[in-house]
């Protein structure tokens, strides 16, 4: 043993305390040496319990979708590799519900959770035996199916579809939904999961505009000329130039004083072919034709911009968030011209937040290096849409970040539900700890303000206290929060 040698050690154990509840400790035994010999051992424990609680909630974020209760995407992947290493064929189905945009614009947000929950209990209640079922965001679903036959697949395809016969019973209402199937094979369409999701994608594209209610194989029409990723890429190409994007922005609020603190910059397009785009829907286009670039250069522009005109106004203590996604921040000139942008428009760098998600902390080396270039030209830097992605509390620890954006899927129900609670406050206590501030997203109700608060969340954002803006109404806004 190390310590008779004269060698502290120090390990971590568990035991019962009075009330036969768990308590975790953190021992540390350190040798009594005196006149060179062994007089005795000195132990010292530390209740590591909270910790050890708080790590365990934030890993469980990691695979499990918090809504749902589905695995998630980052359990998707983790499977995935699984199924490449057993080498057998298998299918991707991708669901997505028809007309689920109706239920909420109809009903609420509210009611489009619920629905999302019963869907999800329902098709893990009759197939999870079968297949493999993710959430994989919004109203998507995805199943992993092993075959031998292709039969196999349709057949399951049919059988899903058939849960969505009977109406769901929502708040006493009877809510009738259907589904839309993409499928694509492993390995005939694809070898990586992000070919197979893009071409299960383009099949659904295929089933919604024959009649919805379908499941389409990728190989039946994946070489027809009308494909609507091409064509808005095409579209995109040409959106700035016809001047169709714009910029609506949101206001966070800090929650000691209840004043304006900052302002999210969120991008729309608007194009008199298709219409309203969501921006879930162009940016990945965006992205991988690499037009991504151009576009947030023009955010860029246009957000310090209006920060300054707000700046002229008496307002100079606002910050302005934009969001960055992984294309622009590993661009070769994404620092050069971002202080160029910044110098133009006559704003601090310090007013100046940008907003990251997890998933770019997966190449962590080179993070590192970006994030420390961009701390020392002055700007700040927050993580978004926190306990959705990749997970990890020593990047937190290494990486400079300012921010700590709690994703509103954890937010939505803190006011009634304990295990969102508990989820929420661990994600405070973590930010605090490491000297970081935290923003709440999706902030709807006057109970979910009142436990942030109480559990010392620095600042909310959210329809509670304003949807995006434009330019003229966040100066109305800002001018009622400061009287």
């Amino acid at each position: 043993m190390k310590v008779l040698k004269g060698k502290a050690i120090r390990y971590e154990t568990a035991m019962y305390n009075r009330k036969r509840e768990v308590v975790e400790l953190h021992i540390t035994v350190v040798p009594i040496i005196l006149g060179g010999e062994l007089q005795g051992i000195h132990c010292i424990g530390k209740d590591i319990t909270k910790r050890k609680n708080m790590e365990r909630i934030l890993q469980e974020m990691v695979y499990e979708d918090f809504l749902t209760h589905l695995p998630n995407q980052r359990a998707l992947q983790k499977h995935f590799e699984v199924l490449l290493e057993e080498k057998e064929k298998f299918a991707l189905l991708l669901l997505d519900l028809d007309r689920f945009k109706m239920v909420n614009d109809s009903w609420g947000h509210e009611m489009g959770d619920l629905l999302l929950k019963a869907v999800s209990h329902r098709l893990a209640h009759y197939l999870t035996e079968e297949a493999s079922l993710f959430r994989y965001g919004g109203d998507e679903y995805i199943f992993t199916k092993v075959f031998v036959e292709e039969v196999e697949v349709s057949a399951f395809a049919s059988k899903v579809q058939s849960l969505f016969k009977d109406p769901f019973i929502i708040e006493n209402q009877e809510v009738t939904i259907s589904s839309s199937i993409g499928i694509s094979l492993y390995p005939e369409d694809g070898e990586d999961l992000d070919t197979l999701f893009k071409k299960a994608d383009n099949a659904i594209y295929f089933s919604k505009k024959h009649g919805r209610n379908h499941a389409t194989f990728y190989g039946t029409h994946g070489m027809a000329k009308e494909d609507r990723l091409l064509k808005m890429e095409h579209l995109l190409q040409n959106a700035l130039k016809r001047e169709e994007f714009s910029l609506v922005y949101q206001p966070q609020v800090e929650l000691k004083t209840q004043k304006v603190t900052g302002i999210e910059a969120l991008l729309r397009w608007h194009n008199e072919e298709l219409g309203n785009v969501g921006p879930d829907h162009f940016i990945p286009i965006a992205e991988e034709s690499g037009l991504i670039i151009e576009i947030g250069k023009w955010v860029a522009k246009e957000a310090f911009s209006q920060l300054r005109a707000w700046c002229d106004l008496g307002y100079r203590g606002l910050e302005m968030s934009i969001n960055i996604s992984i294309h622009q921040f590993y661009h070769e000139e994404f620092l050069t011209c971002l202080e160029k942008i910044v110098r133009e428009s006559g704003v601090a760098p310090k007013q100046v937040v940008l907003e990251i998600t997890e998933s770019i902390a997966s190449n962590a080396d080179v993070v590192l290096g970006q994030l420390e270039k961009i701390k020392a030209m002055g700007f700040k830097v927050a993580i978004d849409d926190f306990g959705t992605g990749y997970s990890s509390l020593k990047y937190l620890k290494d990486f400079s970040i300012d921010y700590l954006k709690i994703d509103k899927s954890f937010v939505q129900e803190i006011d009634t539900n304990s295990k969102d609670q508990d989820i929420v406050s661990a994600i405070i206590t973590l930010a605090h700890n490491l000297g970081l501030e935290t923003i709440a997203e999706g902030t709807e109700t006057r109970g979910q303000i009142e436990f942030l608060q109480e559990q010392g969340c620095d600042t909310a954002q959210g329809y509670f206290y304003s949807r995006p803006l434009s330019p003229e109404d966040v100066l109305a806004f800002i001018k009622e929060a400061y009287r």
